[in-house]
């Protein structure tokens, strides 16, 4: 075989590839647009949230201009005035109920880059979200700027388009795919149809612990993609997954289950995120797997109250599941009379 026509092999391989020909189809994807936001969105230190090791990050790579320093001040006081005005924050529950913390940044704004792959496609959408033209043109300003700082991180970020190929292959095959459609299905009813979870790995430093964030239908991976993706924690990033279905209920009904929790099982609403992400994220896709072997009885949470609380859920949830029943009914309400008698059973001597 001639050079050329190796060359021309191996590059329409590629073509193939990254178009998606080849790629194991899942719920990882890698945006640059989502990359480059979580960056510059964290640097600004809009939120009292804001993770400022974005911005140490970016000193790294020189100190800032003064210039720079104003755009940084511009957006965050326009990030937080469009995140205050979102019709997505109106619907959401404004302090933390059973199901978990409230998670900060997710709005129209943020969702804008998120399902971009670049930054002219995610001012293209923050336009039609309605975002006034001069904003828009401050934006671009914005991000033209801080490019050459930005770009040393996001060369190392092409590395994620590559591993998440064996990222979405392990994510099929392992039963974590099956086990997050059950959960919708269960937990979200006819809404679960339409809400699909995207994963979207961002730069992280190589010297930080890997995390996931929860923002709506979206995980943000923070991972250093040169040495962090060989070892992806599956098991943790589809326990965030189902913490964001139980997330996504309607606010009306994250409201009156929680007060059904806390009526009967107060106080130990902690422990019901942690039995539940164990039985959905961990027990169910490792029942899927491997079927008659699964041993419900192992040891799955150094805490003694979580560990029996998740394994008499796993019985519960998986018959309910198989009976087609609600999550909303007799699901919570047993898991609520469980929790008090576990609780009962805690406290007396």
């Amino acid at each position: 075989m001639s050079k050329k026509l190796s060359l021309f092999i191996f590059i329409f391989a590629l073509s193939l590839l990254f178009d998606g020909g080849l790629l194991a189809k899942g719920p990882g994807h890698y945006s640059e647009a989502a990359d480059i936001f979580e960056f510059i969105d964290h640097a600004s230190g809009w939120h009292e949230k804001s993770d400022q090791g974005y911005r140490t990050v970016l000193l790294r790579e020189g100190k800032l201009t003064s210039a720079q320093e104003q755009l940084l001040s511009r957006y965050a006081k326009l990030r937080k005035k469009e995140y205050e005005n979102s019709s997505i924050q109106s619907k959401m529950i404004k302090e933390d109920d059973t199901f978990g913390n409230i998670p900060f940044g997710y709005d129209h704004f943020s969702r804008s880059f998120y399902s971009s792959n670049t930054i002219r496609e995610a001012l293209l959408n923050l336009k039609k979200e309605g975002v006034p033209a001069e904003d828009i043109q401050f934006l671009n300003e914005l991000y033209k700027s801080f490019a050459p700082k930005l770009k040393p991180f996001i060369k190392e970020s092409a590395q994620f388009a590559v591993k998440l190929i064996e990222f979405n292959k392990q994510w099929k095959y392992s039963g974590r795919d099956r086990a997050l459609k059950l959960t919708k299905g269960f937990v979200l009813g006819k809404k679960g149809r339409k809400w699909n979870l995207t994963m979207l790995p961002v730069w992280s430093p190589g010297t930080v612990l890997p995390s996931v964030d929860i923002r709506g239908e979206f995980l943000i991976l923070r991972y250093n993609p040169l040495t962090q993706t060989e070892n992806w924690d599956y098991t943790d990033i589809l326990k965030k997954a189902v913490a964001a279905v139980f997330y996504a209920q309607d606010l009306e009904q994250r409201e009156n289950l929680s007060k059904l929790f806390k009526l009967k099982c107060n106080g130990r609403e902690y422990e019901f995120q942690e039995a539940t992400q164990i039985a959905f994220g961990a027990m169910l896709p490792r029942y899927i797997k491997t079927k008659r072997k699964f041993n419900l009885y192992e040891r799955w949470s150094s805490k003694v109250f979580v560990d029996v609380y998740a394994k008499l859920l796993f019985p519960l949830m998986e018959e309910n599941i198989k009976n087609k029943g609600t999550f909303s009914g007799f699901f919570m309400e047993q898991s609520s009379f469980l929790c008090r008698q576990l609780h009962q059973l805690a406290i007396r001597p």
